[in-house]
């Protein structure tokens, strides 16, 4: 019964975003493109689902990168109602050092999986920014994280997102994606929530804004002091 009532409303919600994609864009598609929206939809509800499950009783640290590697690390609360998100985006080196850090805005946001997309398709392009060879992208998102370490093509309503994030890969020797609960993600997520609840966008090189700087100390490892 459960499951019958999900799928009901999936449905309506894809309906009602195929009649805006209508109006504002122009753009339709046909009965089969929206069923087929909405299993996967569901399909990624799961995962979603998953996600939350993984925060219960799970207590992780973060970990710094080995070696040369660079760690981004990012997240992205989701306003369904104003269809905005905010991305926060850290980068850091095996001291705990940080290399980069950016904050940023997103309208027109369509789910919050496009809202986990976008931060992660960032990190991959400042990485390429700051001429790194060896990054490790990490995020709680484990849905997102799924489909950035499969070979296969992706055939969600996020596909663009992962196809721009894997075409990427060639511009690094290593480039990895990692996922990890909340806890270990927690610098990115603070970051991201003050986005979004001051509305600012922020880039920075060598270190984060002062709201931050407690958690990244609580984070830096023990032997880089």
């Amino acid at each position: 019964m459960e499951s019958q009532r999900r799928l009901f409303g999936c449905g309506l919600w894809s309906i009602w975003l195929d009649r805006n994609r209508n109006l504002y864009e122009g753009k339709t598609q046909s009965g089969i493109g929206v069923a087929n929206f909405t299993k996967n939809y569901i399909r990624e509800l799961d995962c979603l689902i998953e996600r939350k499950n993984t925060f219960v009783g799970e207590k992780e640290n973060w970990k710094p990168p080995d070696g040369q590697s660079i760690k981004f690390n990012f997240d992205a609360p989701f306003d369904c109602l104003g269809l905005k998100s905010a991305s926060g985006i850290v980068a850091r080196n095996a001291n705990g050092e940080v290399l980069a850090f950016n904050s940023g805005l997103h309208t027109a946001v369509g789910t919050a999986f496009d809202a986990e997309a976008l931060p992660c398709f960032e990190a991959v392009l400042t990485g390429i920014e700051l001429g790194l060879t060896d990054v490790i992208v990490e995020g709680d998102s484990r849905s997102i994280i799924t489909k950035c370490n499969t070979g296969s093509v992706d055939k969600s309503q996020i596909s663009a997102h992962i196809r721009n994030i894997q075409k990427e890969n060639k511009s690094f020797r290593s480039l990895v994606f990692h996922f990890v609960s909340r806890s270990a993600n927690q610098l990115a997520h603070n970051i991201a929530m003050m986005s979004l609840k001051k509305k600012e966008t922020i880039y920075l090189m060598g270190g984060v804004p002062r709201y931050a700087q407690r958690r990244l100390e609580m984070e830096r490892p023990r032997e880089a002091y």
